[in-house]
């Protein structure tokens, strides 16, 4: 049952107190009455009723509790896409010189193996706003890979490259034909134990413009990354 799927170790914590608590006093009512005086079911009537009673009424606060709980994390959730692509805006600004031309997204891994796009800023409309990345695609796809921050001069990349290197399909390349520069940076967890997802800032005015592939621009990318995976882990996103 979902209910039970997502008890805390203090909510399992109270039920098996609640239940053991009603439970030792049915016992003691009946070890502590003489057999003789007590009907069979004035037994019944102390110890089955309010152990079962104590249990419904711990198992309905759960329920009050879990679905409290699950309204907040939807609430978390909610908030937390606005706070992240509002953030992202501000990481565009920060690390591109041109960010009326630039874009950024964090790309989670779905069930299918690929990376997903699920924040975003400035990427409506653009052919690649949906585009996923299995691993090794693309900056995106090597970024979560390789677990390194990746970087891509599409501006000067040829055909080849963007097949071997890059392992783009000619369909996938068309999408992103329009993009000049690229960096994807990995998001771990604070604990730099978990992979979480991959923050990919890309740009259509060259580098030369935007500057998003300066040393100083790729130094601040991780900074960004890390601030991303408080608000995932705080909003209990992953």
């Amino acid at each position: 049952m979902r209910l039970f799927s997502d008890l805390s170790r203090y909510d399992w914590t109270a039920l098996a107190l609640t239940f053991v608590g009603s439970g030792a006093s049915g016992v003691l009512t009946l070890v502590l009455t003489p057999q003789s005086s007590v009907n069979v079911w004035a037994i019944a009537l102390v110890v089955i009723i309010p152990f079962a009673t104590a249990g419904s009424v711990a198992v309905s606060l759960l329920a009050g509790n879990w679905k409290r709980s699950a309204e907040e994390r939807e609430t978390r959730r909610h908030l937390a896409r606005f706070l992240i692509e509002d953030y992202l805006e501000i990481v565009v600004k920060d690390l591109s010189e041109r960010p009326e031309s630039t874009g950024a997204t964090v790309y989670f891994p779905g069930e299918d193996g690929r990376l997903h796009p699920i924040y975003r800023h400035n990427k409506k409309g653009k052919l690649d706003e949906n585009l996923a990345f299995a691993p090794l695609e693309g900056c995106t796809g090597h970024a979560w890979s390789r677990e390194i921050q990746t970087w891509a001069d599409l501006e000067h990349a040829t055909e080849r490259d963007l097949e071997m290197k890059w392992k783009l399909t000619p369909e996938m390349a068309k999408l992103t034909e329009h993009l000049t520069s690229v960096v994807s940076t990995p998001i771990f967890s604070l604990d730099h134990t978990r992979k979480l997802a991959v923050l990919t800032v890309d740009s259509e005015a060259p580098n030369s413009a935007s500057n998003i592939l300066s040393g100083e621009t790729l130094g601040r990318a991780p900074q960004h990354a890390r601030l991303l995976s408080s608000v995932l882990e705080v909003s209990s996103l992953v």
